[in-house]
């Protein structure tokens, strides 16, 4: 196998009885011209793309579909375009996209914000075969075939293939050659090898590398049951969705409190109305084991660690937590706890590969002034506790409308 194409399917025919990868230099969207700048069709596009899977039966059940489904609407997508100015955008060109295999639906964000700058996309997805996947191309392949979404249909390919053999590896380099830019997901040695294959001078590299992600609670803010609801509803929305994998997905919980009150909030999980809502995502199967195994690591390097099992959630509190820790750490609703006397005592564990900072609790004016603080060399992010997974065109320290466009300047 060379290249599948998952969509659009009409361009299927075009790849039949290739042998070879030189035939990457040959698809058909290197000849077509990109789109304007958040153009009608784009927005019209994503919107159909919007509705279609909120009315599909089988989308409607999948949290991260949910999701995606209500971020794409146009109301959500017109509120991102930059307001008029000096500036005029164009787009790049041909955007390669490189998708983590972790998050079903992330790769759609970033390619979404490419089809809004005007871009054309190849997009290699992940040969990970999964439901959402599945579910998400069905829908994204009916919407393609509509005649008055041709022109998207004609500058945007997703393809897998595999990677890591010698074909795959060449099919890569034509793909890196070529592109005006890339979009890197994966972990640091992924990130690192693709941005070693060489492009084009003037291409944009635009990486989502390694990245961990931190809560902070002030236990004075959830004494009454509504506010501990609140918190709760935040803190197991952000570790039940996407198994924890997402790299804004928090592990580690700073709570401003002692031990016995971080006990007494986490508790409240066993109550009625709050094991309901953990129920709403069903595990994984493997889940229990993998927690255990998370869980007796970090007893061994922390004799002192306290493990908890609140309904599906595993605690796991340590009187410091190191980055070394997060080795241990495979998602699968295991949280790392410290309990801290205030927002200023966590700055000295702010590294540079923190990425979302979500937090319930504590005023925006201490939180500017924490960021501040030259000594924090970490945090892209920071947002209320119940919107940590939620996508914004300002992502890990990047603006990516500006990052997938040129901005021509116009006196």
């Amino acid at each position: 196998m060379t290249i599948s194409i998952l969509a659009p399917i009409t361009q299927s025919a075009f790849l039949e009885g290739t042998t070879h990868g030189i035939h990457v230099n040959e698809l058909p969207i290197w000849a077509h011209h990109p789109l304007p700048f958040f153009s009608e069709v784009a927005v019209s596009f994503l919107h159909s793309f919007s509705r279609m899977l909120m009315q599909d039966n089988a989308c409607k059940n999948v949290s991260e579909l949910v999701a995606l489904a209500f971020w794409l609407r146009q109301a959500n997508i017109k509120n991102y375009r930059p307001k008029a100015s000096e500036h005029y955008y164009k787009a790049l060109g041909t955007l390669v996209h490189f998708t983590p295999s972790n998050v079903d639906t992330m790769f759609v964000y970033s390619w979404a914000c490419a089809l809004l700058a005007g871009n054309k996309s190849i997009i290699r997805v992940s040969s990970r075969d999964s439901n959402v996947q599945r579910q998400l191309f069905k829908v994204l392949n009916e919407l393609l075939q509509k005649p008055e979404y041709q022109e998207i249909s004609r500058t945007n390919l997703f393809i897998t293939y595999d990677h890591s053999s010698p074909l795959g590896s060449h099919i890569t380099h034509h793909l890196c050659g070529k592109a005006d830019g890339r979009v890197l997901w994966g972990g640091d040695k992924s990130v690192n090898s693709l941005r070693a294959i060489p492009c084009p001078p003037r291409c944009r590299d635009i990486s989502f590398s390694d990245r961990v992600s931190i809560s902070i609670i002030d236990a004075d803010a959830v004494s009454t049951d509504s506010e501990a609801y609140t918190a709760l509803h935040g803190l197991l929305t952000s570790v039940q969705v996407y198994n924890q994998q997402a790299c804004s997905s928090p592990r580690i919980l700073f709570w401003v409190g002692d031990s016995d009150s971080l006990d007494r909030f986490l508790s409240r999980l066993h109550q009625d109305e709050m094991v309901k809502l953990s129920n709403q995502y069903d595990p994984v199967i493997t889940q229990r084991n993998e927690q255990l195994v998370a869980a007796q690591s970090l007893q061994l390097s922390h004799p002192n660690a306290r493990v908890n099992y609140y309904a599906d959630l595993c605690a796991v509190e340590l009187e410091a937590i190191g980055s070394e820790d997060l080795r241990f750490h495979s998602g699968h609703q295991v949280v790392l706890c410290q309990c801290v006397s205030s927002l200023d005592s966590i700055a000295r564990q702010i590294t540079p590969n923190v990425q979302t900072l979500s937090y319930f609790g504590v005023s925006k004016a201490a939180l500017i002034k924490f960021i501040e603080a030259p000594s924090i060399t970490g945090i892209d992010r920071i947002v209320p506790l119940s919107e940590a997974l939620n996508f914004a065109p300002e992502w890990d320290g990047y603006e990516l409308f500006s990052q997938m466009a040129r901005r021509v300047v116009i006196k």
